[in-house]
């Protein structure tokens, strides 16, 4: 690993345990470096990074830890995050990863390696433990994570969501619109993607910028989308689950809504349907003997 310069600190500390002052300077960081208020302009409303990514909102998940460089002053230079989670395929299987995100520098310290710094020592502390992968959503396919030994993560395809728009209705179901608890209690029991634990349904919900749409049967919720998500995913349905007629049913009244919206999804379920592909993200995998071809994350699963 590099040496941490002079007049810099490694700061390593649980989400939790980030005191009120680390917690300030995390915001105003993150909100800078991803730009949000110009993304998300409204006049008299501050935007936070955390309106999209709520999990890395310091204490909003035990599973988090942030290294961070500080200075000299306890000014907050450069950090990122990392969540540890509980992955499963469609087959049952289940690996152990971690999640980056939560990756800023201030901008008068960039170009420095600094942000590589606290990668190389994540990596050191994530390859001691029983985490099968790290897992980073970035398109820019930067050299920093390259030289690091990151390689595109599977395929992701995006088609029309006005393809779907055939409504096969059932008479016993109810189509509703914005957010349930209801919603999560099938998210926590869905097959595949991140296994989520009751206690994460405070951050969960309070993605600001996606909106929901979801059927409900005998007070069940039984299928669910998601669309947006403010910094990205807009125009995107990234979250959707069901059994095939609700969910049908489901996405034919979602286009009504989203005209013009793309569904992201692990592959085309039908040959005819034009789509686009792109990688999912990158990976470093740590453990040899798992294909990872086979293994999909949802939308808010994603860093």
């Amino acid at each position: 690993m590099g040496k941490i310069p002079d007049g810099f600190k490694l700061e390593i500390k649980k989400s939790p345990h980030v005191g009120h002052k680390r917690a300030t300077q995390l915001d105003e960081l993150l909100t800078i470096a991803f730009d949000v208020e110009s993304k998300m302009d409204e006049p008299g409303i501050r935007r936070s990074y955390y309106d999209d990514f709520p999990v890395w909102r310091p204490g909003a998940s035990p599973d988090v830890t942030f290294y961070s460089l500080t200075n000299d002053h306890d000014e907050l230079v450069s950090t990122i995050g990392i969540r540890l989670g509980s992955l499963r395929a469609l087959d049952g299987t289940r690996a152990h990863v971690g999640l980056i995100g939560a990756v800023a520098t201030a901008r008068d310290h960039r170009g420095r390696g600094y942000a590589g710094l606290l990668m190389e020592s994540a990596i050191n502390d994530i390859k001691r433990t029983t985490t099968d992968a790290l897992v980073l959503w970035d398109s820019s396919q930067s050299l920093l994570y390259q030289r690091l030994g990151f390689v595109p993560f599977r395929a992701e395809y995006l088609f029309r969501l006005q393809d779907f728009a055939i409504p096969m209705k059932r008479k016993d179901e109810t189509f509703y619109r914005g957010w349930s608890d209801k919603i999560f209690q099938a998210v926590v029991l869905r097959p595949s993607g991140l296994k989520y634990e009751y206690r994460d349904l405070d951050w969960y919900r309070r993605h600001r910028n996606t909106q929901w749409y979801w059927i409900e049967r005998d007070q069940v919720c039984v299928a669910w989308c998601a669309v947006h998500r403010g910094i990205d995913l807009n125009g995107i349905v990234h979250e959707w689950h069901g059994p095939g007629d609700s969910l049908q049913f489901l996405l034919s009244e979602v286009s009504s809504f989203e005209p013009g919206a793309l569904l992201m999804g692990p592959e085309p379920p039908r040959a005819e349907l034009s789509f686009e592909k792109t990688a999912q993200g990158l990976i470093l995998p740590l453990r040899d003997g798992l294909d990872w071809s086979k293994w999909w994350f949802w939308g808010l699963d994603a860093a």
